[in-house]
């Protein structure tokens, strides 16, 4: 899906390597999706690649690619040569394989200018690195907003140093694409917000939720703000239910998302929506704990929910067999878990807003919370 491929998008825009795609790694795309930032113009067919992996033995060796005429006129084949085994000699290449796409970093910064409503366009501080991309008001604070690349790569505080007009902002706000850097050269950058977090794609326009920025304006620069909670959205098709959705628990943070059969994306817990904003360092509240512990329960495709008697009355009759201590501590549970469960029901919700009906059902015969999604865990975490 497109948001799973715009944060790939920014995730290469922020490594220190040129960021371009080859074809080998947008083959993987859904199919549409390179069209779809192609016509954003976040990408940019260029010249073709000077040497692919060589996939003729198995060692994945990067070899420089040859050309020669083929066998009508005007036709040109793409070969390279296995140096590792001299049995397999040359391999042809097929012509999508040379083909790359490069981010277009201008371009992405006018995109996020655009989302956050500014009309006066983009201001280049320094080349390839930093861009004022607009303001806010935030009640008496004017904040002047910044998109930085590479703010955590080595030659950040040089680069920061000579961009006058980011040092000289009385209250900025920064953006970056990926990586937020463990220091920053200039204290009066209160506040930096990751994209990945933020950024949406929604029919085909990037969409940044400007009720994060003024929550992170009011935290930095005081004011009062309600809190939010950073959720990007998942987009679905029409027709698509609850069973059509898989989260997988890839480990304790990270929970792989698919529709259907197709992968849509990978998100933290920060990502999900469930990050404690209480605490200052990033770590998942409550509710992503019974997440988990709704997907260590559910034990296969066939059946997944949590069992726990929920009504008074049928904890009342257990009162005798398990004590008092014990119908006190299940009055509890019971209590926590329905509490639990209506906020979970409202955060997946927010998360697949296009999905109608109850992500989470309770069958009252059963005395169980049953999923209507598919929630499940790597086994190495049961």
């Amino acid at each position: 899906m497109s948001q799973d491929v715009l944060r790939q998008i920014l995730i290469k825009a922020d490594s220190q390597v040129e960021p371009i795609f080859t074809w080998d790694e947008v083959k993987a795309w859904p199919e549409g999706e390179l069209d779809t930032f192609l016509k954003l113009g976040l990408l940019q067919e260029i010249s073709p690649a000077k040497s692919v992996i060589c996939d003729g033995c198995g060692d994945g060796c990067l070899e420089p690619v040859e050309y020669l005429d083929g066998p009508h006129v005007g036709q040109v084949r793409a070969y390279v040569v296995c140096r590792s085994r001299e049995d397999i000699g040359r391999i042809e290449v097929i012509p999508e394989r040379v083909k790359r796409w490069k981010v277009c970093l201008s371009e992405l910064a006018q995109k996020i200018s655009d989302a956050l409503g500014e009309n006066l366009g983009v201001q280049i501080i320094a080349t390839d690195r930093i861009w004022w991309v607009g303001s806010l008001q935030h009640g008496k604070h004017h904040v002047d907003v910044f998109l930085m690349l590479g703010a955590a790569w080595n030659d950040c505080e040089s680069v920061v140093l000579n961009s006058g007009q980011l040092r000289g902002a009385s209250k900025p706000l920064l953006l970056v694409p990926h990586t937020e850097p463990t220091r920053f050269p200039i204290t009066i950058i209160k506040r930096i917000i990751r994209l990945t977090q933020q950024l949406n794609l929604n029919k085909g326009a990037i969409v940044l939720d400007r009720r994060i920025l003024h929550a992170a304006i009011g935290e930095a620069y005081g004011g009062r703000t309600r809190r939010v909670q950073p959720v990007v959205p998942i987009h679905t098709q029409s027709g698509i239910t609850w069973r059509d959705i898989l989260i997988y628990f890839v480990n304790e943070e990270t929970v792989r998302i698919e529709v259907g059969d197709k992968i849509v994306e990978h998100r933290d817990f920060i990502e999900m929506g469930f990050r404690d904003n209480r605490k200052s360092i990033e770590t998942p509240d409550q509710l992503w704990e019974h997440l988990i512990a709704l997907a260590k329960l559910s034990g296969s495709k066939e059946y997944r929910g949590i069992s726990y008697h929920r009504d008074k009355k049928t904890i009342k009759n257990m009162n005798e067999e398990m004590g008092r201590q014990a119908y006190n501590s299940a009055l509890r549970d019971a209590a926590m878990w329905k509490d639990r469960v209506g906020n979970l029901r409202t955060r997946l919700r927010a998360l697949f807003p296009d999905i109608k009906g109850n992500p989470i059902t309770y069958c009252g015969w059963e005395h169980l919370y049953q999923t209507a999604f598919h929630l499940e865990c790597d086994p190495g975490m049961n």
